[in-house]
């Protein structure tokens, strides 16, 4: 029996490696096929161990991320084993135990158990007797475990749920701005009810609590990207724009995204870059689509229909609401344009003003050149009528010196 993996096993056993890490510092191997080599939890630790039936272990309403290459999971646990155990709070009031993290590998586990335990004698296959040795252990034991012995508020296992996905899960721009405006809002409550003096930083700390995933100013940016419109996010992951040229666009109003979102779709061409209007030139553009509209609106409300006519006047009515909005969509294509080609003129304005530049510039390089040269040559003239001047000198010295042998004789 055998399960084709559809994804790169050695990355979701890198995966889980790298997990093993951050849930294992302290405790030693966990390998369920190592009995008696288990190291005790240290008191300080957050968390402490213990080995779980698989029917007590729930999946928790707060974790709302998917579940998925629950197949390629299998094959990395029979291979492997589970490399380190699944987080969970203990529900006293149910008694039952309530994940934090771990849910694929506990639907993983499960799978397995049902397939494998409810086999009458030995199977002879590689499969099976890897499942003997690495996932039966945990049928008959339990599965290993860390029970969180910290806080159990909502808030505290929901930020732990975020931070411990968002550190693991492969990029998703739309999800990870979303979780980490949401683990903003549960920073900041949980910060209001500190002492003035233990209060933090949120965005650093969700900076730290990821592992120095993202900086600082990447959190801020994608809490900026959150707070748009949901057609601008999607216009921009679609056309593969970055976020941090377009999170700056948070303060405008929603009318002013949906142009802004409206331009892009219309003017931007995949893998060139598209020089964006700036916030004034779209809220001036705005104003001129809204007094359009309006003007529109108004002489529309000069026509009074015929109150006798009830129906027909429901009918034409809801017809010129929808003429208003085609008239309205006309108007914001309209706007886009414009918006482009007064981009296009300031373009044009400063490529045109960029050459005036250089062509001025080579005119003073020539200027400068022709000013050298001309130094050069008026050096070289005057060296030379220096040494016209010193050999007449020379010849007016010797002719004197003959007019005196002369008048001496």
């Amino acid at each position: 029996m055998s399960t084709k993996p559809r994804m790169n096993l050695n990355m979701l056993g890198n995966e889980l490696k790298d997990s093993a890490k951050q849930s294992l510092q302290g405790l030693g191997s966990l390998n369920p096929s190592q009995e008696g080599n288990r190291t005790s939890v240290p008191d300080t630790s957050p968390r402490t161990f213990k080995r779980i039936s698989y029917k007590k272990i729930k999946s928790s309403e707060l974790n709302d991320y998917p579940i998925d290459n629950i197949e390629e999971m299998e094959q990395l646990l029979l291979q492997y084993g589970l490399l380190n155990p699944l987080n969970v709070n203990y529900i006293e009031d149910n008694d039952i135990y309530e994940l934090e993290s771990g849910d694929r590998r506990l639907h993983a586990l499960q799978n397995l158990f049902q397939r494998y335990e409810n086999i009458d004698g030995v199977e002879d296959t590689v499969e099976y007797k890897l499942y003997c040795k690495n996932i039966h252990p945990l049928y008959v034991n339990g599965i290993d475990c860390m029970v969180e012995k910290g806080d159990t508020d909502r808030d505290s296992v929901r930020a732990r749920i975020i931070v411990h996905n968002e550190s693991v899960r492969p990029f998703d721009a739309l999800r990870t701005a979303e979780k980490i405006n949401e683990l903003a809002e549960i920073y900041t409550r949980q910060n209001k009810n500190l002492p003035k003096e233990q209060r933090f930083n949120v965005n650093q700390r969700i900076a730290d609590d990821l592992k120095g995933k993202y900086t600082v100013r990447q959190i801020i940016r994608y809490k900026n990207f959150d707070s748009l419109i949901d057609e601008l996010k999607e216009v921009v992951i679609n056309h593969g724009m970055s976020i941090s040229e377009i999170s700056t666009y948070h303060t405008l109003t929603v009318d002013e995204q949906a142009l802004l979102a409206h331009y892009i779709k219309q003017y931007h061409i995949p893998g060139e870059k598209l020089t964006l209007p700036s916030i004034e030139e779209i809220r001036d553009m705005v104003d001129w689509t809204t007094e359009s509209n309006n003007s529109s609106e108004e002489s529309s409300s000069d026509i009074q229909p015929d109150n006798d006519n009830a129906g027909s006047i429901k009918e034409e009515t809801t017809s010129d609401f929808s003429a208003e909005n085609e008239d309205f969509e006309e108007l914001k294509k309209k706007a886009a344009k414009k918006l482009k080609e007064n981009k296009d003129k300031e373009n044009d304005k400063i490529q045109s003003t960029a050459l005036a530049i250089q062509k001025k510039t080579k005119q003073l390089e020539r200027d400068f050149y022709n000013y050298l040269t001309d130094s050069e040559q008026i050096e070289l003239d005057l060296s030379t009528f220096i040494k016209e001047l010193e050999t007449s000198i020379e010849t007016l010295s010797n002719l004197k010196e003959s007019v005196t042998k002369y008048e001496r004789r």
